[in-house]
């Protein structure tokens, strides 16, 4: 179950790197406030095997993991807060 977990975050960060807009499709506000290279995952999961799957994300991509952790809840109430500015790219 463990690696079904790891594996199915390591397709998520991998396909939203493969299907990120073109900075021509990209509004004003995605190009404020995000980097081209970095993927922003919003998570409440703690586990040291997490950070062990984001470095070697970045280490085979190129393309930084840049985490917010919080509660569920608190990162569900912040994208709402966000709307359509929110940067997250990835919730789990």
């Amino acid at each position: 179950m463990k690696f079904r977990s790891i594996s199915l975050i390591i397709f998520a960060l991998f396909v939203l790197s493969m299907c990120s807009p073109q900075k021509s499709e990209q509004s004003e506000t995605q190009e404020l406030s995000q980097e081209p290279g970095v993927v922003n995952v919003y998570t409440h999961r703690h586990y040291p095997s997490d950070q062990i799957l984001f470095e070697d994300f970045t280490e085979k991509t190129g393309i930084e993991v840049n985490i917010v952790n919080a509660s569920a809840d608190e990162l569900i109430n912040r994208m709402e807060m966000e709307g359509e500015a929110s940067q997250a790219d990835v919730l789990i």
